[in-house]
This record gives structure tokens, sequence and C-alpha cells, in this order.
């Protein structure tokens, strides 16, 4: 898994580890890697591994720690992203580039390095990437760049899906709303954010709730589920 320090990614790796998963999680912050391998439910069920996965070598030392704990890794969460504000008319040239970098090229690096040991080894497995709201609806102002991202890995969860569908690997995404992350405590305070207003339930989510809903998507009990993506956002783009 990708982006798997702290925040989302923490609380994924928990849920995988805990339905029984040997998990690798990836970040470019060693200390945040520790916590999450630290506090695992389940002892040594998962590993770190320090690496760039917006970039390709990175991405390759990830599978290869994955290969090296027995076989082709079967799963691939693609959580890595940055944050990124900035009206349409003040956002930079590189910093439309560091976006796309991180949170579209990523996924799209990894799911074809993952996809391509699989198809090698004649073996099932699925991908999850983390998307976001914003890719379905203009909810927040300033935006722009972040939305593109996602938007990218919306389009790109479905072509691949039917790219891959022949293989036995199903591509999926789902779509959180506002969750209580580091990414977004500049948000403001949930008790009085005017995004409040936007989510019929009335609260963010918390980690784990996403969580559940990437671990299902990994699992058999999805086995008829690709090209899709699932809001996880209490209710916001219902409304």
């Amino acid at each position: 898994m990708t982006g798997g320090g702290r925040g989302l990614g923490r609380a994924v790796a928990w849920r995988l580890a805990a339905e029984g998963a040997s998990v690798v999680v990836a970040d470019l912050n060693a200390e945040d890697l520790e916590h999450t391998v630290a506090g695992s439910p389940v002892e040594g069920a998962v590993r770190a591994v320090v690496a760039d996965c917006a970039r390709a070598d990175g991405i390759q030392s990830v599978l290869d720690a994955c290969a090296a704990l027995g076989g082709v890794a079967d799963a691939l969460v693609n959580n890595a992203a940055v944050l990124s504000g900035g009206l349409v008319t003040e956002v930079t040239e590189d910093e439309i580039e560091r976006v796309l970098r991180v949170n579209t090229m990523g996924p799209m690096l990894a799911t074809t390095a993952f996809a391509g040991r699989l198809v090698a080894a004649g073996a099932p497995g699925s991908v999850v990437s983390i998307a976001s709201t914003t890719a379905h609806i203009a909810s927040l102002p300033a935006l722009s760049t972040y939305a593109a991202s996602k938007g990218a890995v919306l389009a790109y969860t479905r072509a691949a899906a039917v790219d891959l569908a022949r293989y036995g690997i199903r591509i999926n995404a789902v779509s959180p709303g506002w969750i209580r992350t580091d990414m977004t405590s500049n948000l403001g305070d949930e008790r009085d954010a005017p995004l409040l207003r936007r989510i019929p339930m009335r609260r963010p989510a918390d980690p784990s709730e996403v969580a559940a809903a990437v671990a299902w998507l990994l699992s058999d009990d999805s086995a008829y589920v690709t090209g899709t993506s699932v809001a996880v956002d209490g209710g916001w783009l219902a409304y």
C-alpha cells in the first residue's frame, strides 16, 4: 500500500492486518511508518518500506518487498496523495506537476507494475485507488488541481478495469468525503465548519469507516465489482 504512514493509509493497513492480511506499507516518512507498524493489531502483520511511490523505481522496491514475503502480491491500495489549494489563476506549473505526479501518475505507475507481475504469474488480484468526492463535484473553491488529479484517477480506474478484467484483476476506487486526518485539518474545526452543511450526516468520516470500504473492495465479497467507485461521504454526493 502506498501512503501508509498515517491517516487513512494507517487505518487501511490496520484493518487489513486485522482481517489476516500480510501488509507492506510504503511512505517517504520513516518515522510515520514506524508508528503504523507498531500500532498494528496483529504483531508482525505490517511491514514498512521507505519509498517514493510517485516514481517507478520506488514502486518496484515496494513490490520486491512484497515478493520477498513469498509469491506475488494480490492486492494494491493506491493511497499516497498530496492536497493542493489555490485558485485557477494562482496555481503554478510546478504545483500542477507535483500534484499530478503524486496523485495521478503514482497510482497509474503502481497499477501498471502490480498488474504486470500478476499477469506474468497468471494470478488474479485487486486494486483500490483512493479518489475523492472532489472528482465528482466542485465541492470547495481553490481545489481545481487536486480535483483534476482525482478525476483522472476515476477515469483511469474505469479504463484499467476493462483492460484487466480478462486476467481476473479488478480495479476499483473509493471516493471519501471529509475524513478526520492530518491532511484535512486545514478545513477548520468540524464543530462550526461551513463544510458540515454539505454533509447530510453532519460529521466527517472516521478513517476506519473508509478503510472498511477499501477492505470490502479487496475481498472476495466484491468478486463481481470492478470499474467503479464507492462513495464514503455521509451522503455528500447525494445532496
